[in-house]
């Protein structure tokens, strides 16, 4: 009776705890498209590249050119899409009484060169607060 009993509290306090969700990476590490990344209190995570007109390594441009991301930020159980472009924060849920969220495309990988295109597969995204 009494190990029954001690079965019993282990499956309900069993059911309370929280476990870190494996599939989703650290914050502050590079992920990939389709890869979940904890970031403050949100997982974000890479759906496509919408463009990448960044100035390639080694050539000399008149403009720096731009990398823009769709991302899907899933925050306080609402998913939502949000473009973002490198280096800019964005703000997600505008809302009035500031249950606001924002974050930044920090860095991408690689590099963007002359001699190729870069795969959708290849690169990686950091994000910050």
């Amino acid at each position: 009776m009494i190990k029954q009993a001690a079965t019993a509290i282990a499956i309900l306090l069993s059911g309370c705890a929280t476990l870190p969700n494996s599939d989703v990476a650290a914050e502050g590490s590079f992920v990939a498209i389709g890869e979940a990344v904890r970031n403050g209190n949100a997982v974000l995570t890479p759906l496509q590249v919408g463009e990448d007109s960044r100035c390639p390594s080694g050539v000399q441009c008149v403009w720096q050119g731009r990398l823009t991301l769709l991302v899907e930020v899933e925050r306080s159980g609402e998913n939502r899409q949000a473009w973002v472009t490198l280096g800019q924060g964005t703000l997600v849920g505008e809302h009035p009484m500031g249950d606001n969220y924002a974050f930044t495309l920090e860095e991408v990988r690689p590099t963007k060169t002359a001699e190729a295109d870069i795969a959708p597969a290849e690169y990686r995204f950091r994000f910050g607060t």
